[in-house]
């Protein structure tokens, strides 16, 4: 059997492991009060659209507010619901050095918004919870790019882009990222204007775009953080490029975290582990201060980034009963979690 295949299935018979592990939150529970309760019609609505795969789309991309909209529709007005989606990645930790040792390890992960960046937790295959520290003080900006002409590893330039950060904080020059599109796109830092302090400022940057079809439009995302980063830019040096036309929103809080955990690693070993985290929930973890004290540690994981609209619910009634469903994909699983009650 391929190889590849089969280390497919480990990965997603380890996230199932994690799952069974953790036991995100609450089963569905068919009790006979229930089964006169909005769980059956939910619960039912969930099998429907996880059978034609209408879930999935939204799961992917982590679309919180897409797949609100799309439960609402097909729900009876009758009931409420706040939903609340829990994500299991895989990441891979690599030591390239020839020796066995624990390690403060870190990556840059672009968390979803919606993300409650106090639910991530990291595990090793078997389940066991590692020390973990998050530090959140990544901002964002939105940026629509309307494309006149088609585009092959053509850069662009952004003049005159709006950033800022909090009156306390700076703006740290060397910690951008762009994305184009979902996917992490080369970028360089072509000027800076600050507006009178060191936390507003217009900035101008190239991008590489690898492609883009006429009369179509970029979803760009310039990503920044405050003060002191661990992963500071190298930027590269690109071709020279003409200013294009662009819409952008404010800068905002970004859900981007510079995660650290510990382990132990042998030398030259390869290691997995699990991510988890959660969209629109409450939990609240208790981390431990962490400094990354290892070099020449490679970590893999999913580096994608979707622009979506904010849709934070907490709200709940409460005689609420809960629902739940996961979907399994090759890189990771999603437990929809939904909390639902009868309207009055």
């Amino acid at each position: 059997m391929n190889k590849a295949f089969l280390r497919s299935i480990e990965v997603v018979m380890a996230i199932i492991l994690f799952f069974s592990f953790y036991s995100i939150r609450i089963q569905s529970y068919e009790t006979e009060s229930e089964l006169s309760s909005p769980v059956k019609e939910t619960n039912s609505l969930l099998m429907s659209l996880e059978k034609i795969g209408a879930l999935s789309e939204y799961a992917d991309s982590y679309d919180l507010t897409g797949m609100s909209e799309l439960l609402a529709y097909h729900l009876s007005p009758l009931i409420g619901f706040k939903l609340e989606l829990d994500y299991l990645e895989t990441v891979t930790a690599k030591n390239n050095n020839g020796y066995s040792a624990e390690a403060n390890m870190s990556f840059l992960k672009f968390f979803p918004k919606n993300t409650n960046t106090l639910s991530v937790i990291i595990s090793d295959e078997d389940g066991k919870f590692l020390p973990t520290s998050i530090i959140n003080n990544y901002y964002e900006v939105e940026i629509s790019i309307p494309v006149t002409a088609e585009l092959v590893n053509a850069t662009i330039l952004l003049e005159n882009v709006s950033i800022s950060v909090k009156e306390s904080e700076s703006i740290n020059t060397s910690s951008m990222h762009a994305f184009l599109d979902n996917e992490p796109a080369l970028m360089s830092l072509e000027s800076i204007n600050y507006t009178a302090e060191p936390y507003d400022a217009n900035v101008s940057v190239k991008v590489l775009v690898p492609y883009a079809k006429k009369d179509s439009i970029i979803k760009a995302t310039l990503f920044y953080s405050s003060n002191t980063t661990g992963f500071i830019q190298d930027y590269p040096i690109l071709a020279s490029a003409t200013p294009v036309s662009y819409y952008s929103s404010k800068p905002s809080v970004s859900r981007t975290c510079e995660v650290i955990f510990t382990d132990t690693l042998n030398e030259f070993e390869e290691k997995r582990y699990n991510l988890y985290y959660e969209l629109n929930s409450e939990t609240a973890n208790n981390y431990t201060a962490l400094k990354v004290n290892q070099s020449n540690i490679e970590i893999f994981y999913d580096n994608s980034y979707y622009q979506n609209n904010e849709n934070f619910k907490t709200f709940q009634a409460v005689n609420a009963y809960s629902v739940k469903t996961e979907l399994v994909s090759a890189d990771k699983i999603c437990a929809i979690n939904m909390k639902v009650w009868n309207y009055e």
